[in-house]
């Protein structure tokens, strides 16, 4: 069960990684898994520690990964 959670999120973040490489999709921070108004970045990002963070946090990694 969490090998397949774990693939499945591999390919949203790598879904989502290319967007913003792309630039052709405006990647918002609804694309991003969340849980309990936290959204996960790990895979976009290396992060010292845990992966999860606020909305506007992720608004903020994206908006920086884009531009």
């Amino acid at each position: 069960m969490l090998t397949k959670r774990l693939r499945d999120l591999e390919r949203q973040a790598d879904a989502i990684e290319q967007a913003a490489n792309n630039k052709a999709n405006k990647v918002n921070v609804n694309s991003l898994m969340n849980m309990n108004d936290m959204y996960y970045v790990g895979n976009l990002v290396d992060v010292d520690g845990n992966g999860w963070v606020t909305k506007s946090e992720a608004q903020a990694i994206l908006d920086e990964l884009v531009n």
